[in-house]
């Protein structure tokens, strides 16, 4: 009996089933029916896969053409808001927030920071090269005899 197969553990020999012609032929279309349905089915998945990609890549350029038109807006704002406030266009990019109130809030801040302060009392600065310091005219306009005489005599006082 070369057609049969022999268990190992039972120690039996397995006789092959055998099948009507009839019932093998049905069940061959069947598998050839499944393999065709198969091929069809690869080929719509393929398809399907390729529509999936470009529709993801559809989505993907709206929502990256949506972001650059969006930071162009506030781009534009930030120009504007600067123009608006009186800052030279360079420092425009310096600005921070999202809405127009905010970007003018931090505008009026940085202008107020870029604005200077006046002394509030004498300042001192050099009278030479040599190291000889006077007292400055204060930023007030204050006429006090006692301050322009000792203003005088500092300014004349020899160098050391």
């Amino acid at each position: 009996m070369p057609d049969a197969d022999f268990d190992d553990a039972a120690g039996v020999v397995i006789e092959p089933d055998t099948f009507d012609r009839d019932y093998v032929e049905k069940l061959r279309a069947e598998a050839a029916k499944y393999r065709t349905e198969a091929k069809a089915n690869a080929a719509a998945a393929v398809k399907l896969a390729e529509l999936e990609s470009q529709s993801q890549t559809t989505e993907q350029k709206y929502a990256n053409a949506l972001q650059e038109a969006q930071t162009a807006q506030l781009k534009a704002l930030r120009y504007e808001v600067a123009v608006e406030n009186g800052l030279d266009l360079k420092l425009a990019a310096r600005l921070t927030g999202d809405t127009k109130e905010a970007l003018a809030a931090d505008a009026v801040e940085l202008k107020n920071l870029l604005q200077p302060k006046a002394p509030d009392g004498p300042t001192v600065k050099p009278a030479s090269k040599l190291g000889v310091f006077s007292l400055a005219e204060p930023a007030s306009t204050d006429k006090d005899p006692l301050l322009a005489e000792l203003r005088q005599q500092l300014s004349n006082s020899k160098e050391i």
